[in-house]
């Protein structure tokens, strides 16, 4: 994980940090070792920094570290993983 993101495991989010603002975040929840990525967001302010991404392999990473298969909801991230991930999806 990009150290610029960070990872709130109580809510179940990735986010990253501006100065004044959070430029985006990924949500997801976790049941029966399945991982469901389900928001994906990035301030208008900094979209076009490709965060968006980052946010979901962020998550990605994370559920391979605890061996969870992954079921997302959100349209973005259900486009990248089909793209990079496709071995991960149940």
């Amino acid at each position: 994980m990009k150290d610029h993101i960070k990872h709130d495991i109580d809510k179940n989010t990735f986010f990253i940090e501006g100065k004044d603002k959070n430029k985006g975040y990924v949500k997801y929840t976790i049941d029966n070792g399945i991982m469901d990525i389900n928001s994906t967001f990035v301030d208008p302010d900094y979209r076009s920094h490709g965060y968006a991404k980052e946010l979901v392999d962020a998550a990605v990473e994370y559920a391979k570290s605890k061996d969870l298969k992954l079921k997302p909801t959100c349209s973005y991230a259900v486009k990248v993983t089909q793209r990079d991930y496709p071995d991960l999806l149940v």
